[in-house]
Formats: structure tokens, sequence, C-alpha cells
């Protein structure tokens, strides 16, 4: 029968084992929103780019749907 200081140890492996595997998450869901916000500010800079060249071409023409 395991003593209360072999559950201890072996609760304190458990901690530093799932603690490992949420740090190792954390990054990788961080690096995955940090793919989305490039994706996103590269649409943005693209959608931006049109813009320009419908108000350079356009004018005044261009009054966002109204």
């Amino acid at each position: 029968m395991p003593t209360n200081a072999d559950l201890e140890t072996e609760c304190d492996r458990v901690r530093r084992i799932v603690g490992g595997l949420n740090d190792e998450l954390s990054r990788q869901r961080l690096g995955e929103y940090a793919a989305d916000l490039r994706e996103a500010q590269h649409q943005q800079r693209l959608v931006d780019r049109e813009m320009n060249i419908l108000r350079f071409f356009g004018g005044s023409q261009v009054s966002w749907g109204r």
C-alpha cells in the first residue's frame, strides 16, 4: 500500500506533466492566433489597397453603398 509521501510524490509528478502539457498547448494556441492575426492583417491591407484604387479612379463616387 502506498504511503502518503508516495502519493504526494506521484501527484507532484503528474502536476508537472499536466503543467508542461498546458504550456505546450498554450504555445500552440498562441501560434495559431498569431497566424490568424497575420492573415486578417493581410486581408485588411488588400481591402485597403482596393479601396485606395477605387477612390483614385472613382473619386467621390465611392460612397460605401450610399
